[in-house]
């Protein structure tokens, strides 16, 4: 899998191998010696990380382990000749300290994403074409443009992922320059995955001190796209207000996000208060226990990730949200948590216990309110 593993050289004998696409951002350890390499742990088993040390040495290779947890043991399969401390044997085994079938099917398989969704190039394309349209219809007028969502917090899938962009802008932009930017906004949809690009432009002093509810200038989601091609003027002339999201969007960017164009993100942005943020995501799922089998694989997912906010301050993505659930969340309810993970990951078609899935989103809401 080309360009999975970063190298960072430390010294003649000593290198870094590290897996930065992954939110664990695992860092492994090669030491060569005059006879023998000792590599300290294997990281996730996504790609061959053999592969790379045999292109850092010609050296016979052992594996001594820091310690069992996933994170670390997946490339052990490369290599036969490997130590572990006798009490973490049975971890090697698939002995975790949760449920087998939990272990295996939530955390394990958070780990071996498909190579495809890791095959940034389509969207890096995309984006390129994005800011470079964008600087011509917006001149002067454009401060930056910023990614978060998925793309930027490690688990971005072409097949279930869109693609979350914001705009910041100088003052209001002009209608006859709104519908260029959505005519070019509109055109790069049609090459982009299937749930599209999702993008709002707001004026840079709504970010900073930040305005909750945040005003927008303008929106676009494949949710309004017959609306613009049937009657773009009226589309335009209403595709403005506020939006409580905002401010979950400017909170990821703040802390997670990428500058793809113009000026820093802490130039442009300021940090958006607990009390916003939390209300941002809460309106998310405050309707969950009478909405969770319209849309189970999101709502299961987002509650755990409102909650790992309430109780640790976490900000995290779906993904990230359904890992801590497993460890966080009561027994009953994991298998819940995996089912979840495994659709929105991997597409895998789920049957959800209903009467389970609205007794956990009873609890989910009860702890958060808590």
């Amino acid at each position: 899998m080309n360009g999975w593993f970063t190298i960072d050289k430390i010294d003649a004998k000593t290198y870094v191998i590290s897996e930065y696409h992954h939110p664990e951002e695992t860092h492994c350890y090669l030491l060569c010696g005059t006879k023998r390499a000792v590599l300290i742990d294997t990281g996730l088993g996504v790609a061959n990380i053999k592969k790379v040390v045999e292109k850092l040495t010609d050296l016979p290779v052992t594996v001594i382990t820091t310690h069992a947890h996933w994170d670390h043991i997946r490339g052990h399969k490369y290599f036969p000749d490997f130590y572990v401390h006798s009490a973490e044997m049975d971890w090697l085994n698939g002995k975790f300290p949760l449920p087998l079938e939990i272990a295996k099917s939530g955390l394990t398989a958070v780990v071996d994403v498909l190579e495809e969704t890791l095959d940034m190039d389509a969207l890096n394309d995309l984006l390129k074409s994005l800011v470079t349209q964008s600087q011509k219809i917006l001149g002067d007028n454009l401060i930056g443009i910023y990614l978060h969502g998925s793309a930027v917090m490690g688990c971005y899938n072409e097949k279930k992922s869109d693609i979350d962009l914001l705009v910041v802008v100088k003052e209001a932009i002009p209608n006859n320059i709104k519908h260029r930017f959505m005519d070019m906004v509109v055109e790069l949809n049609t090459y982009a995955p299937p749930k599209g690009i999702e993008l709002s432009i707001v004026k840079r002093g709504v970010c900073n001190p930040f305005v909750y509810p945040t005003p927008f200038e303008l929106h676009f989601s494949i949710a309004h796209l017959e609306w613009y091609k049937t009657n773009p003027l009226d589309y335009i002339d209403k595709m403005k207000g506020t939006d409580k999201d905002l401010a979950a969007h400017i909170t990821i960017i703040y802390h997670r996000g990428k500058c793809l164009y113009g000026n820093d993100i802490k130039d442009v942005f300021g940090a958006v208060s607990k009390e916003d943020y939390f209300d941002s995501i809460w309106s998310d799922i405050e309707e969950a226990e009478t909405e969770i089998m319209d849309n189970p694989t999101y709502i299961i997912l987002n509650l755990c990730r409102v909650l790992a906010y309430k109780k640790e301050e976490l900000i995290l993505s779906k993904q990230e949200g359904g890992k801590w659930g497993i460890c966080n969340v009561p027994e009953k309810y994991q298998t819940l948590i995996v089912q979840a993970l495994d659709e929105y990951l991997f597409n895998k078609s789920t049957e959800y216990d209903e009467n389970n899935a609205h007794e956990y989103a009873a609890y989910m809401i009860t702890q958060i309110r808590n």
